[in-house]
């Protein structure tokens, strides 16, 4: 469902998002700090919600 122009934009950090992420995939500390690290270079600490980094993780973790 689209959302409405007065409904705010959801904004997560990447730490957040690998933190709700690693209750779904199996990813251990190296991992994430080396995914925190591509989203860093990328310019995505930051992102418009916790789908945007979604994609970046599967790539990361080779999950199809």
């Amino acid at each position: 469902m689209p959302k409405s122009k007065n409904e705010p934009v959801e904004f997560v950090t990447v730490d957040a998002f690998i933190k709700s992420a690693a209750m779904l995939y199996p990813i251990n500390n190296m991992q994430k700090a080396g995914f925190k690290a591509i989203m860093k270079r990328k310019g995505m600490l930051i992102a418009q919600g916790m789908d945007t980094y979604l994609p970046y993780l599967k790539d990361y973790l080779n999950i199809r």
